[in-house]
């Protein structure tokens, strides 16, 4: 059975695919969707390295749209290869190579696909889009949201720090 991750279909009690199982009176193959567990992975690596957050807000994400009047888009900072092992470069060429061959594929289903592409080449030092598009809004529950800001904020972090963040 296909489904999203909500708590309705998933909870190991009363979750739809429990009950589903129950009244067929055997197990099924679970097939929650890509984009659902994209969503959870990312959910969790985020927590574990920003802490979790207690509202709609996060505070990171609004500074950055606070900030990106101000912030030079022709001055990134791509991850820097030379502070990378030889196995690290090697998986940020094999991964330059992925995401170039996807580019030039030119089949995008949605516009914020295309610029998670970009933005991963950029970081990954593989050249930068001529305009970066301004942040816009975004949801705790979109995973691709959360990830193009953080990127962003990679990119762009030595801008978003005032004199203060930097004590």
């Amino acid at each position: 059975m296909a489904f999203d991750t909500t708590a309705a279909n998933t909870g190991m009690v009363q979750g739809a695919c429990i009950r589903i199982e129950s009244a067929l009176e055997k197990p099924l193959v679970w097939l929650a969707c890509r984009h659902h567990i994209l969503e959870v992975v990312l959910k969790d690596v985020f927590e574990a390295c920003m802490g979790p957050s207690s509202g709609p807000n996060i505070a990171l994400f609004k500074r950055l749209q606070n900030r990106w009047p101000i912030v030079d888009q022709s001055r990134p900072q791509p991850l820097t290869p030379t502070a990378l092992s030889s196995d690290e470069e090697a998986h940020r060429l094999q991964m330059l190579g992925h995401l170039k061959r996807l580019l030039d594929c030119g089949n995008h289903p949605r516009e914020d696909y295309k610029e998670i592409i970009l933005l991963s080449v950029a970081y990954l030092g593989g050249g930068v889009p001529t305009s970066f598009r301004a942040p816009g809004a975004y949801h705790m529950a979109r995973w691709m949201a959360k990830a193009i800001y953080a990127v962003k904020i990679m990119l762009f972090h030595d801008q978003l720090m005032t004199r203060d963040d930097q004590r």
